[in-house]
């Protein structure tokens, strides 16, 4: 009985002594870090001088000044942190003089060192880091850890820094297969990765719809999307027969931003086996301003998909006052679309009555709250709009 209560109490010291050593170390954590915060604002006060010069040297010099004496590594940290946070918030002109200036101060040399540190974290900060600064002679020493890295977050931490320090698209390319291999359906994030590059990266995007994976395939349709053009229309095309219904919805939807779609098509898309690209399709006339495909609206009113008849009554909507009849007739009949028609047609109703409301300006409202009536007379279910 003894030699166990001794026992307890032994556990019970050490217990003691692990929980006295834990709260040891949070204390001790939490002076350094109010130490090197403490030392940091003096640095930066020590720098205010030199930082108003750049700022003003901005406007005016073509290549910023650097400080009077050399800087040792703990100033080039918090000076990079100023920089850094300068060069998020400029653009242009700006922004590629303050890169240099980080280059001229040293921390691109200062964080490729750290890009060889045996702590992942260090190696990723760097890598970020040179990334900010978009240092082109980074870019090959950040292939090398990409290479070595483990396929998990941090992997698009040092991808979208080879993005920005690459000066080469074909580098931009081998990232993008890169990334691809782990087999996930990733492709808008690596898409989003590539596009932090100051590169025109068309020339790779149309090279990867040669490759066979559809990923990749994807990630070549959506980068494009922004640069769509009428000769993209041949290339494209036959993407619409693909097996893979995001890269079909992708395809319909460059072909349409590209502005060579004939009527046919249009009207091929409109009936089209997935209901997402028939939403979309209705969505785009009404946004677009398509009159001339009213009747497509109409037709689409009809789809046996609810959002897909809803879009098209949506679309309708915005196509102005025969939009809004059109709908006031296929909401009287007993065919397909009625119900969602006269929904929409309430909730239109609704919508500019708190307008004119607002805006003490009711002629929109009463117009169509004449059409409507003319229709269907007075409805109860009005009432509390009016």
């Amino acid at each position: 009985m003894f030699v166990n209560l001794d026992m307890a109490y032994w556990a019970i010291y050490g217990l003691l002594a692990i929980l006295g050593i834990n709260v040891f170390i949070i204390l001790a954590m939490k002076i350094r870090k109010k130490q090197t915060q403490k030392k940091t604002q003096k640095c930066v006060q020590q720098f205010q001088e030199y930082l108003d010069t750049i700022q003003s040297d901005l406007k005016q010099k073509d290549r910023l000044p650097l400080p009077d004496k050399p800087l040792n590594k703990f100033e080039k940290q918090v000076l990079q942190q100023v920089l850094f946070d300068w060069i998020h918030h400029y653009s242009g002109e700006k922004q590629t003089k303050l890169e240099i200036l980080c280059k001229d101060l040293g921390l691109v040399e200062l964080n490729l060192k750290r890009l060889k540190s045996l702590s992942h974290k260090t190696q990723v900060d760097a890598a970020y880091n040179l990334g900010v600064m978009r240092a082109p002679e980074a870019t090959d020493p950040l292939f090398q850890l990409l290479y070595r890295n483990k396929r998990d977050s941090t992997m698009f931490i040092i991808a979208r820094s080879i993005a920005q320090t690459s000066d080469q698209p074909a580098k931009v390319k081998d990232m993008i297969i890169h990334l691809s291999e782990d087999n996930h359906n990733n492709y808008a994030l690596i898409t989003d990765i590539s596009q932090e590059s100051s590169l025109d990266l068309r020339v790779i995007y149309t090279q990867l719809l040669k490759e066979s994976r559809p990923v990749l395939t994807k990630v070549a349709l959506l980068g494009l999307m922004e640069e769509s053009t009428p000769d993209l229309h041949s290339q494209v095309l036959p993407f619409i027969t693909s097996e893979d219904k995001e890269v079909r919805e992708l395809t319909v939807q460059l072909l349409i931003y590209s502005g060579a779609c004939s009527a046919s098509e249009i009207q091929k898309f409109i009936r089209f086996k997935d209901w997402e690209i028939r939403s979309f399709i209705a969505e785009w006339i009404g946004d677009a301003k398509k009159t001339e495909y009213t009747s497509l609206l109409e037709e689409g009113l009809k789809d046996k998909n609810w959002t897909v008849a809803r879009s098209s009554a949506r679309s309708l909507l915005k196509l102005g006052e025969s939009g809004f009849e059109m709908l006031c007739k296929v909401a009287q009949t007993n065919q397909a679309g009625a119900d969602v028609a006269l929904e929409c047609l309430h909730e239109e109703l609704s919508i500019q009555a708190s307008k004119a409301e607002q805006m003490k300006q009711s002629s929109d409202y009463d117009h169509k709250l004449y059409i409507f009536k003319q229709h269907f007379g007075e409805d109860q279910q009005l009432t509390p709009a009016m």
